[in-house]
C-alpha cells in the first residue's frame, strides 16, 4: 500500500522506503495561527494516518513546522525545523534510533544545514562565542560531529565587507557555490 492524504497545507519527505515525515491537518489545534502545520508525524506504510508517532509540536504562535531525511551516504540525518516566524527557527537533529530530538545550537536568526560532514551557519546578526565575534552576513563551517560535542572553532566561508554581502548558496554533491553581492552586482 501507498500513502494518501487529505487535502490540506501539508509537507511530506521519505525517511526510508516505508517511513514519511508528514506535517498537515491532524484536527483541532493542530494547525498554527498562521494556518500552517504546527504538528509533525512519522507514518510508517500500512498503517492509518491517526497512528503515525508525534515526532514534534511547535508553539500554535509559530509559523510552521518541517521534518526531513538526509541521505547522503556516509552522512544519513534527520532534522526538525521549528520556524517561528519569517527570520526565527529552531533546527533539531532527531536520533534515528529513539527519535529524541537534540537542538542545534546556533542564533534563533540564523539559517543552518548539513552538508555532508559539515555543519553550515548563515548569520543574520553579529554570533559572540567566548571572545569571538562573528559578523552579521558571515557563512561558517565547522565538522557536524564535532560541533554536536561541543566545538566551536568554525570556518568562515564567506565574510562580508563594506561593499559585498552573501545574497545566495547552492548545495551541490562536492562544491558549495556562493553568489555574492559586489556593490550591489552579482558576482
Amino acid at each position: 500500500g501507498g500513502f494518501a492524504l487529505p487535502e490540506a497545507k501539508t509537507s511530506a519527505g521519505w525517511i526510508d522506503r516505508d517511513q514519511l515525515f508528514v506535517a498537515t491537518d491532524f484536527g483541532p489545534d493542530s494547525m498554527t495561527t498562521s494556518g500552517y502545520p504546527r504538528i509533525v508525524k512519522a507514518w510508517r506504510r500500512g498503517t492509518p494516518l491517526d497512528a503515525a508517532t508525534t515526532v514534534y509540536e511547535a508553539q500554535p504562535g509559530d509559523l510552521s513546522v518541517s521534518a526531513w531525511h538526509d541521505p547522503t551516504p556516509g552522512y544519513a540525518r534527520q532534522f526538525v525545523q521549528r520556524q517561528i516566524d519569517f527570520y526565527t527557527s529552531d533546527l533539531f537533529l532527531r536520533a534515528t534510533a529513539d527519535g529524541r530530538l537534540e537542538r542545534i545550537d546556533k542564533p534563533q536568526d540564523a539559517d543552518a544545514f548539513a552538508l555532508r560532514d559539515q555543519l553550515i551557519v548563515e548569520l543574520r546578526s553579529d554570533w559572540t562565542i567566548g571572545a569571538r565575534t562573528w559578523p552579521q552576513g558571515a557563512l561558517l563551517a565547522i565538522g557536524f560531529d564535532r560541533f554536536m560535542e561541543g566545538s566551536r572553532d568554525f570556518d568562515i566561508l564567506f565574510e562580508p565587507s563594506p561593499t559585498t554581502s552573501l545574497d545566495g548558496i547552492a548545495a551541490t554533491r562536492a562544491p558549495l557555490f556562493l553568489t555574492i553581492l559586489d556593490n550591489v552586482t552579482n558576482r
